[in-house]
């Protein structure tokens, strides 16, 4: 197998973003910047492409865990280390994004909920329960994962989401989950939890608006659908 040295020089990543700019390079150079040097049999490069077509696209290989880094051909301990730094900087800087600009913004649809969740939350390998705090006017006061599992929303939940939403002074709620299967449709479960935290909110005089579950490529609105009529 040829190594990345026996490439042109500006074929190799790291002479082309230095001749070129960083933006030129495809997600498999870039990846190969990251992973730095090859083995014995694969370049560089090779492992990079191996990774992401393994993991089904460049953002999948940011979600895998360091087990599943470590069992690739050509990814050792450090190399894996490296690749979910760089995973976990960039979910940060959308974090600190979102927070920064989360005052701004306003949710008055099912999916103006998908577009702001789902980039976060379609490929987490673990259902997360999230909350979003709004004011009158639909923009969002506060954010919070509640749970983190297959556990349903149980009664102490409500109780805790119930004093989040005085203590934030928030006027509505929205309810979100994701399913790791990227099947967005309610489970029976699903349902009886959006209703037992409505319930639960009334006697605050606090509106549930949606429980929003989140697939892959696809989410499903409870509010949306007519049989559970949510005012």
């Amino acid at each position: 197998m040829g190594t990345i040295k026996d490439l042109p020089i500006y074929d190799r990543p790291r002479e082309k973003a230095l001749s070129y700019g960083i933006g030129v390079l495809s997600d498999a150079e870039l990846l190969t910047i990251i992973i730095q040097c090859g083995t014995k049999n694969n370049s560089a490069i090779e492992i990079a492409t191996s990774l992401i077509t393994t993991a089904n696209g460049l953002n999948n290989v940011f979600n895998l865990s360091f087990y599943e880094l470590c069992k690739e051909k050509g990814i050792n301990k450090n190399k894996a280390i490296l690749i979910l730094a760089v995973g976990e900087l960039f979910k940060r800087f959308l974090r600190n994004n979102f927070i920064n600009e989360k005052q701004n913004i306003e949710l008055s649809s099912p999916l103006d909920v998908y577009n702001y969740l789902h980039f976060k939350m379609e490929n987490l390998k673990q259902e997360n329960q999230v909350v979003l705090y709004l004011n009158v006017k639909n923009k969002i006061l506060y954010e919070e994962t509640i749970s983190i599992g297959n556990d349903t929303l149980a009664v102490n939940n409500n109780k805790l989401i119930c004093k989040n939403a005085i203590e934030k002074y928030a006027k509505k709620i929205l309810l979100c989950h994701n399913h790791p299967s990227g099947n967005s449709s309610p489970s029976l479960d699903d349902i009886a939890s959006f209703f037992s935290l409505k319930s639960a909110l009334e006697y605050l005089q606090i509106k549930l608006l949606d429980h929003i579950i989140i697939g892959q490529n696809e989410y499903y609105s409870l509010a949306r659908e007519q049989k559970f009529q949510i005012n």
